[in-house]
């Protein structure tokens, strides 16, 4: 499987089985959004939020530069979407 981690771009492979821990921090009023497709997820963190991604108690990410702000009334995923046209 194929974990996504946006807005950084980063992709991670994990293997059948395996589990997945993110913590993110960030503004009060921020969400994960998760978009899973065949095969992959998408994770997209919110204005201003960091996140960390462990496996089997492992750090294997830190996404320690918060995302930037985006267009009032838009997500990150939406903003992503409108900028590089995938029509998210």
């Amino acid at each position: 499987m194929a974990l996504w981690i946006e807005p950084w771009g980063d992709q991670l492979v994990l293997p059948a089985g395996a589990v997945a821990e993110l913590r993110a921090s960030g503004p009060e009023g921020g969400d994960l959004e998760m978009v899973p497709e065949e095969g992959d997820l998408t994770v997209f963190a919110w204005p201003g939020s960091t996140l960390q991604v462990f496996a089997s108690g492992s750090l294997l990410c830190d996404f320690s530069n918060p995302v930037p702000s985006v267009p009032p009334g838009m997500s990150v995923r939406g903003f992503l979407g409108l900028m590089l046209g995938s029509g998210s």
